[in-house]
């Protein structure tokens, strides 16, 4: 019916890809051969003169491979079924059948994006895929601010929601804390300190948190000798 289209292979289907390092140059790649054999492992092809000592997965690719029959990205030539399409010029035709002269033809074309000065296979091409960006850091939540009144201190509102009051670890300590906090309000303006809540609460960037807390530096003076 002559449809254009590709497929992939499955999974289970494709062939083991290993890299062998560390083997001697004097050793035959036939015997190399010889001995993946024997471990019931087929060799398809070999590689000769490798270094290292060391089997290993091939480095993944960081971008979609590229078809070299249509030239598109995200399948292989295997299992491509398109019409074939050259990797340096407009042509329909495979890149191996090409007979393009690079010296009196002028510049290559692209037969993904259609622009001349550059091949199919050009990673600045608009139409190559892109590296993502490295994933952003999530800042750490933090609680909502709870609005000042009067009956909930400032020093509460900034301290966030309770779920169950911490147990007091001596009853000095508790004494000592609730003697130091009556201390600091008899010297502070309550008033004062709900304006300079509401006013650090609504403030929109940290530039005009600093010109409440410069506002109300008495106060916070205050507060700051108390503890």
């Amino acid at each position: 019916m002559k449809i254009s289209f590709h497929t992939y292979s499955l999974k289970e289907e494709r062939e083991i890809r290993v890299v062998l390092r560390g083997v001697p140059k004097e050793i035959p790649v036939d015997e190399v051969k010889e001995d993946l054999l024997s471990q019931n492992l087929p060799v398809q092809s070999s590689v000769c003169s490798l270094s290292g000592v060391k089997a290993e997965q091939p480095r993944k690719r960081a971008l979609p491979g590229q078809c070299h029959n249509c030239q598109s990205y995200g399948h292989s030539s295997r299992y491509c079924f398109h019409s074939a399409r050259c990797v340096k010029c407009l042509g329909d035709h495979g890149t191996a059948q090409c007979t393009r002269n690079k010296d009196t033809d002028g510049p290559p074309a692209c037969v993904l994006c259609k622009q001349k000065g550059h091949t199919a296979n050009y990673l600045g091409c608009p139409r190559a895929p892109k590296r993502a960006p490295p994933p952003e850091k999530v800042a750490p939540r933090r609680a909502p601010a709870r609005a000042v009144s009067s009956t909930l201190s400032y020093a509460r509102a900034a301290a966030g929601p309770r779920n169950a009051p911490p147990a007091a670890k001596n009853t000095s300590t508790s004494a000592d804390d609730l003697s130091q906090l009556m201390s600091v309000i008899t010297v502070i303006d309550t008033s004062e300190l709900a304006i300079l809540a509401k006013k650090f609460r609504t403030a929109a960037n940290p530039t005009e948190k600093l010109i409440c807390l410069i506002e109300h530096a008495s106060l916070v003076e205050a507060i700051k000798n108390k503890f």
